[in-house]
């Protein structure tokens, strides 16, 4: 019980950050942003990061729980 929350609190964390990741590839490639870019509204900009990275990190996390082999 003791090495689950270290496990959990790792995969999510990997998991937003990728999702953050891509959430930033995606909107400056696509210039999603209303006003072009994070500068013009940086709320907006912080919320549709976040949309990126819950899915992800619960993703993630799911996946690794899947595959994880130990006993």
């Amino acid at each position: 019980m003791q090495g689950l929350i270290p496990f959990v609190l790792v995969n999510l964390a990997t998991g937003f950050l990728i999702g953050v990741a891509v959430g930033v590839f995606v909107v400056l490639r696509a210039g999603l942003m209303p006003g072009g870019d994070f500068t013009s509204d940086p709320l907006g900009a912080v919320l549709l990061l976040y949309a990126f990275g819950a899915p992800f990190s619960l993703g993630y996390l799911s996946t690794a729980l899947y595959f994880d082999d130990r006993n």
